[in-house]
């Protein structure tokens, strides 16, 4: 089996959140990343990420260390055709550079400012882990008699 590093700026960053996509606990570290911007997206609670021509341009994410083959066809599935798998280069702790997958988005017509990570925690993240991973029903007793 092969490994290969994620890094995530939206949902993907909460730790149960990629747990729930990826069915596994990988390690994970604060990351940066140049010359992208990340954007709200139009009636989405998630956002997209994009090149950005401005040099100052960054993106503040998470990047998962050690994440295995299956793991990463798990986050294809999740994300879907909307967005482009493309591998970039994101600093780490000391400007340090590392090689990771990213998930581009692809549709501009999309876009509708800035993406909040604090307003998500707050106000959306509750109900999107409920719309991915609703909670198991409670069973109902069976009758013995």
């Amino acid at each position: 089996m092969t490994y290969t590093q994620v890094f995530t700026y939206g949902s993907l960053m909460f730790e149960n959140v990629f747990e729930g996509v990826t069915g596994e606990r990988c390690p994970h570290q604060r990351a940066t990343l140049k010359q992208w911007s990340r954007h709200a997206l139009l009636n989405k609670t998630y956002p997209g990420a994009m090149t950005a021509e401005d040099p100052s341009a960054q993106i503040d994410g998470i990047l998962w260390l050690h994440v295995s083959d299956q793991a990463l066809l798990k986050l294809d599935a999740f994300e879907g055709s909307p967005y482009a798998r493309e591998w970039v280069t994101v600093l780490v702790e000391n400007d340090a550079p590392q090689k990771a997958w990213i998930y581009r988005w692809l549709d501009e017509s999309l876009i509708c400012g800035e993406w909040d990570v604090a307003r998500f925690t707050q106000q959306h993240q509750a109900d999107f882990l409920s719309q991915h991973w609703p909670p198991p029903q409670a069973s109902t007793p069976q009758h013995r008699e």
